[in-house]
């Protein structure tokens, strides 16, 4: 088998990326995937917000990345007529200390150009009725929330009918040579190969000599869902404020655009990178690893991982 591009990995990335190839260039795209569909792994397991870029350091690639692909996202939900919330997010703070991270996210957001409003209490109540906070909270309007599998099937479907091809049950197993990818289905010479991988970006990548100072370390999310007659009502998401040393937002309150009110998720580290329930997903050369690692980040505290560690036990 042949392709001009070959993708690996057949997620938001991934699939977002082969559109957008297809229209530029001429010649075959292919995307190969290990599993039966897809979406079957983080794209398609998480809470569907789309972020606005209050959170990321001013001017950063993550923060440009965010803001615009907020944009396009609604956008584009808007366009193919994908269900979404767009009521926005208020971030409230618990204790007075936290009024300066406040001010931080409403400088770094203001940089970044994400529209955001300060809300006395009064108005807080307006927008979130049962939300709290001390003093005063962050409004941020562009913060949306969707079904990522809805989105992700017409995604698939749009790329199909711009003439991307998709290969299913055809897992990435190494390099064949220049040019040359291994699957377990076939070998595929190609002439452009993109890493969208996901939770084997690292494993792609190393084959290649990439990142090699890089691997994943996956947490587990897990959320509850209140039931359909909870007094606790939500409109769009509530949000803490965040510990800015590490990446954890915190657990928040989501109204997904079905009306279900979801609450989490915790960040469990876990042994397994698709280890979603008991010892699933678990390969026990790359689980020893991944111990290590954590032992070692906890032991030096590298990028204040203790302080992650202990957002994490206070969430689960």
């Amino acid at each position: 088998m042949t392709a001009d591009f070959l993708i690996v990995g057949a997620g938001v990335i991934g699939v977002s990326v082969a559109r957008g190839v297809r229209r530029r260039y001429r010649g075959k795209v292919l995307v190969i995937d290990k599993e039966p569909c897809p979406a079957q792994h983080a794209s398609g397991r998480n809470s569907g917000v789309l972020h606005s870029g209050v959170y990321y350091g001013a001017n950063s690639l993550k923060a440009r990345f965010c803001v615009e692909g907020n944009r396009r996202m609604r956008e584009y939900c808007a366009s193919k007529k994908v269900l979404i919330n767009c009521s926005g997010k208020v971030i409230v703070a618990t204790r007075l200390d936290e009024l300066s991270v406040l001010e931080e996210l409403h400088k770094r957001g203001t940089t970044n150009g994400v529209r955001l409003a300060w809300l006395d209490v009064p108005a807080l109540r307006e927008i979130e009725p049962y939300a709290r906070t001390v003093e005063k909270a962050l409004y941020v309007p562009d913060t949306a929330v969707v079904d990522p599998l809805t989105v992700m099937d017409s995604l698939v479907s749009d790329a199909t009918a711009e003439g991307v091809e998709f290969s299913f049950n055809c897992a990435w197993q190494g390099h064949g040579g220049d040019g040359e990818a291994r699957t377990s289905q076939w070998r595929i010479a190609y002439g452009h190969l993109v890493n969208c991988a996901g939770l084997f970006a690292d494993h792609v990548a190393h084959v290649f000599g990439v990142g090699r100072n890089y691997r994943v370390l996956p947490f587990r999310g897990g959320y509850y869902q209140l039931h359909p007659r909870s007094r606790l009502q939500v409109r769009g998401n509530i949000y803490p404020v965040p510990d800015l040393r590490n990446p954890f937002l915190g657990v928040h309150f989501t109204c997904r655009p079905d009306g279900q009110v979801t609450v989490g998720p915790t960040a469990l580290p876990i042994a397994g990178r698709e280890q979603y329930e008991g010892f699933t997903g678990v390969n026990l050369k790359d689980s020893v690893g991944m111990v290590r690692y954590l032992a070692r980040l906890l032991k030096t505290n590298t990028d204040h991982f203790r302080s992650g560690d202990s957002i994490v036990r206070r969430a689960d």
